[in-house]
């Protein structure tokens, strides 16, 4: 292309509960954010792929609780002045079982809440401590599926409808069929067709996305 897009852009830049785009894919991961602060356990966990959308329905939840973001190699009872909690990205091989195990009895002990993220089911953490086993599996637990074409389809018309431009459903079609299944993929490709639009002072074309495409396929 002779304007270099953008590349390694955030996921979403507007990330409250109003911006969240619902469909079957993450209907049940929605619904327990919106649910809070009645859940039936001080624990909750959200297990999805890369690019399922886990990030933008954690910092929905984060803004509506105020919860504080932990980082699991810093955990301490230093952290618990809130009354809500996010631990994102929680990794096998990566937990230190003895933080965790204390995080989550600070948390059930003091009546606060605590909203988890994975990419992995906790069957694959390879815990062994049993009580700890036993905390995680008291935890509420909703998977997110791959996005859907409803759920990719939505969010880029949304990203360009933010930016005031108008996009012809044939040429999201065109995308959908074409590009990664994750939201970062879409969120990307629609991202840098508006920039590349915007350079040229032309619409978004299918000749514009077919550009665009050649050239994430070449990086």
């Amino acid at each position: 292309m002779n304007q270099q897009v953008p590349l390694a852009l955030p996921v979403l830049e507007d990330f409250n509960r109003e911006a969240l785009v619902e469909t079957s894919a993450n209907r049940d991961a929605v619904a327990l954010i919106d649910d809070w602060p009645k859940w039936s356990s001080p624990f909750a966990l959200i297990i999805g792929p890369e690019g399922s959308g886990k990030t933008h329905i954690a910092a929905a939840w984060t803004e509506r609780s105020k919860a504080i973001q932990l980082d699991i190699a810093e955990l301490d009872s230093g952290f618990y002045d809130a009354k809500a909690f996010l631990l994102e990205d929680l990794t096998p091989g990566q937990i230190d079982e003895t933080k965790l195990f204390h995080a989550l009895n600070l948390v059930r002990q003091n009546q606060k809440t605590l909203l988890m993220t994975s990419r992995f089911h906790p069957s694959l953490w390879r815990i062994n401590t049993p009580d700890l086993i036993s905390r995680i599996r008291s935890a509420i637990s909703v998977e997110l599926s791959p996005p859907d074409d409803e759920l990719l389809k939505a969010v880029m018309m949304k990203l360009f409808a933010d930016r005031q431009v108008t996009v012809a459903t044939g040429v999201i079609d065109y995308l959908l069929i074409r590009i990664e299944r994750s939201l970062t993929a879409a969120v990307d490709i629609a991202r840098a067709l508006d920039e590349a639009a915007l350079s040229r002072k032309t619409p978004v074309t299918k000749p514009l996305a077919r550009e665009v495409l050649q050239y994430f396929k070449r990086q």
